[in-house]
């Protein structure tokens, strides 16, 4: 969507409009790894939680 809209703006209001919507396109490319990130650290965290049990684990 963003590069649609650096290529709009390029188009309709030259060269300084497209830069700086090029600018805002390369800016949100970090945010397509947040999502991986963030399930990384869930599944360590389960990882932990599933290696450590409780006290009583086991003792029925």
């Amino acid at each position: 969507m963003t590069w649609t809209l650096a290529g709009l703006a390029f188009v309709l209001g030259g060269r300084i409009w497209g830069a700086a919507f090029g600018l805002l396109a390369l800016a949100t490319v970090p945010l397509l790894a947040l999502p991986a990130i963030v399930e990384a650290l869930a599944r360590h965290r389960a990882r932990k939680r599933h290696r450590v049990r409780p006290e009583g684990f086991g003792r029925g």
